[in-house]
């Protein structure tokens, strides 16, 4: 009896391994089952999530996938992406960045960043700075008119002596970190004619007498100019400017959105310039000297007086 009943025992402990087993196997396979129905729906679905869908030249943001994915960028000269999704701005444009599933190749999805060329502040220094390309007035055998510094996109960039990308909001923004609201006007509708400046409408009191002005310079290679040794022979309806050469925050950033000419900087005194000359008749004419040939960058800095 003794010996049946340890026989039993055995039988009984290996069908248990044996349900045990079948019990496994079967719990295995249901697993690897719903994993790989996890992966499948999710290869058939993706969605990217940028940080911001806007970043400045040498600064970087990040898109986040649903799913594994390889990067591609249509301009490495706009914008590069790494393998991790983060995107450095290289020059000012708009790429688009494109996300393809790894586990399922036709599965795509892009989105479109776009690159700005921002002024550099330094509010210690009380400095802004920002990258210029020379035009073909640098070439001008005569005198050019007042016009100096034009976004590249704005409506007198091809009368302008410099184009930048920075747009007339950044740069405005920029001016106003280091002077704050100490500008000449920023009401739209105000404005006046050729023979006058802006000291002439504060005479009027039209505007503000407060406005800060700035110290001018022209830098590339190991040469920096004087806004005089680069403007040179200014005058109006010929009379000769002799006056400061300094460059006053005219503001004017609602007249600017409204008539978008780009004007960045205007020697001769402006309604529409951010920055601009204040003691120049608007229709100044002057001779360009000390630049670089056409499409050459050079850096100009705004120093608060």
């Amino acid at each position: 009896m003794k010996i049946e009943c340890g026989k039993e025992r055995r039988q009984s402990v290996m069908k248990n391994n044996k349900r045990f087993t079948i019990v496994m196997a079967l719990t295995l396979a249901l697993a690897m089952a719903f994993s790989s129905v996890g992966v499948n729906a999710a290869a058939k679905k993706l969605t990217l999530k940028a940080s911001s869908n806007t970043v400045a030249v040498g600064k970087t943001v990040k898109i986040k996938a649903s799913t594994k994915v390889s990067w591609k960028t249509s301009n490495k000269r706009i914008a590069t992406v790494s393998s991790k999704g983060v995107v450095t701005g290289k020059s000012a444009g708009t790429a688009t960045i494109t996300a393809t599933s790894k586990t399922n190749k036709k599965l795509k999805k892009s989105i479109k960043i776009t690159v700005k060329e921002m002024p550099v502040v330094d509010n210690d220094a009380k400095t802004v700075t920002i990258k210029c390309t020379v035009t073909d007035k640098v070439n001008s055998k005569g005198p050019i008119k007042h016009w100096f510094i034009v976004n590249e996109k704005g409506g007198k960039a091809k009368e302008a002596l410099l184009n930048t990308a920075v747009s007339t909001d950044d740069f405005y923004n920029a001016i106003r970190s280091v002077a704050g609201d100490r500008m000449w006007n920023n009401k739209y509708g105000v404005q006046f004619k050729g023979p006058e400046s802006i000291d002439d409408q504060v005479a009027k009191n039209v505007g503000s007498a407060d406005y800060a002005k700035f110290d001018t310079t022209v830098a590339w290679g190991d040469k920096t100019y004087k806004l005089s040794d680069i403007i040179t022979k200014p005058e109006y309806d010929g009379e000769k400017y002799d006056g400061s050469y300094d460059i006053a925050f005219a503001g004017n950033i609602d007249s600017q959105r409204k008539i978008p000419t780009g004007c960045i900087t205007c020697f001769g005194g402006c309604w529409l310039g951010i920055t601009s000359g204040h003691d120049t008749k608007m229709d100044v004419h002057y001779v360009p000297e000390n630049l670089p040939a056409k499409g050459q960058t050079v850096t100009v800095t705004y120093t608060l007086k």
